[in-house]
């Protein structure tokens, strides 16, 4: 286990436990693991990924729309868990990003599952209708409250909302007052107060909340 997976843990003891005892991935998540490390690239790690997977899977979902995707290893996860006709939006404001992810789907065989936008992710957001299955969000937290407020609309009934960094490598049960804290504090507990709706925060790396629409 490289230790610069813990990087962006909040609770670090625990990953590293789940960390050693995960099975090795396949080439290409390791490949992409590798490439994340070495550029100093926050990404959801393989323990979050394994779970994104096992999420798709358990509701048979078909649409995802990420906010926010890097060079697309969540996404990656995702489609494995989609059927042959399902679909993947990403979106990043990188074309590099976009074109890494392109040439690693098409390795992954997944490539006819993958929709890459490049811009502002909320901006491309609001020219999809939906309903989706899953929305994954993963942009500046300071933006997490506005884009919570234009995505729930957009998920299906029996769908998915699930949001990274919930436990902000602690910060959210300090006495930090950053406008990124105040803005995960904010958004957690809009969750929580939904209607209609059921919420769980796992402590997986930097905390992953799950939100399914009843």
């Amino acid at each position: 286990m490289d230790e610069r997976y813990l990087k962006y843990s909040a609770l670090p003891q625990v990953d590293e436990y789940l960390l050693n005892i995960l099975p090795e991935r396949d080439a290409v998540l390791m490949e992409m693991e590798a490439l994340a490390i070495e550029r100093g690239f926050a990404f959801i790690g393989p323990l979050v990924g394994e779970y994104l997977g096992l999420m798709a899977r358990a509701i048979g979902a078909k649409t995802c729309f990420e906010l926010g995707s890097g060079f697309g290893f969540s996404a990656l996860h995702l489609a494995r868990a989609l059927p042959e006709d399902g679909k993947v939006i990403c979106t990043d404001s990188e074309e590099e990003n976009a074109e890494l992810a392109k040439g690693i789907f098409t390795r992954a065989g997944q490539i006819s599952k993958l929709e890459f936008r490049t811009g502002d992710a909320l901006e491309i957001f609001g020219e999809y209708p939906g309903p989706f299955d899953i929305i994954l969000m993963d942009i500046h937290k300071e933006d997490y409250p506005r884009a919570f407020e234009q995505a729930w609309p957009k998920i299906a009934p029996g769908g998915l909302f699930i949001a990274d960094n919930l436990l902000w490598k602690g910060r959210v049960w300090e006495d930090n007052h950053e406008p990124s804290t105040v803005a995960i504090r904010h958004f957690t507990e809009m969750l929580y107060e939904l209607p209609d709706a059921k919420t769980s925060i796992l402590p997986l790396r930097d905390g992953i909340s799950v939100t399914m629409k009843l």
